[in-house]
C-alpha cells in the first residue's frame, strides 16, 4: 500500500506522493519501447542526415512527451540552480505536492449505486455495534 512506513504502522502523505512517482516510472518502463514505423522515423533520419539535429523537429517533441517519463518530483536542474532555488530535497517537494493536492483536488463523486452500497455497509456496521 502506498505511503506506508515503519512496517505499515505510519502513513505519510509525502510517501504517497513519492510512491506514486515510483509507480509512474515503473509503468513507463513496463510499457516498453515502440519500434513501429512512426517511432523509428526513418524518413526524418534521412531528412536530418548525419550531423543534423532533431531537437527542433515536431516529431522529436511529440515522441519525447510520449516516451520519456516526466517526473513531477525529481529535480533535474544543475547543482548550482538547485542550490540557488533553496536546495529542496525529495521529501520537501513531495510535501509541497501533497499539500497542493489536499488543497486543490476535488474527487469526483461516487457513482450512485456505489454510494448506496457504501451507505448500506455503514448501516449494517452501525446495527452490529448497537
Amino acid at each position: 500500500m502506498g505511503g506506508l512506513l515503519e512496517s505499515n504502522l505510519v502513513a505519510s502523505y509525502e510517501q504517497i506522493v513519492i510512491d506514486d512517482e515510483i509507480v509512474g516510472t515503473i509503468e513507463r518502463i513496463l510499457a516498453g519501447i515502440d519500434f513501429d514505423t512512426d517511432a523509428l522515423a526513418i524518413d526524418l533520419i534521412k531528412e536530418v542526415g548525419p550531423g543534423g539535429t532533431y531537437i527542433s523537429k515536431r516529431h522529436t517533441l511529440a515522441r519525447l512527451k510520449k516516451e520519456h517519463y516526466m517526473s513531477r518530483l525529481s529535480d533535474r536542474k544543475q547543482y548550482s540552480a538547485w542550490v540557488r532555488e533553496g536546495s529542496k530535497q525529495m521529501n520537501d517537494r513531495a510535501r509541497e505536492r501533497a499539500r497542493a493536492i489536499l488543497k486543490e483536488h476535488t474527487p469526483p463523486p461516487l457513482d450512485k449505486s456505489v454510494d448506496r452500497r457504501v451507505q448500506d455497509i455503514i448501516k449494517k456496521a452501525a446495527k452490529k455495534r448497537a
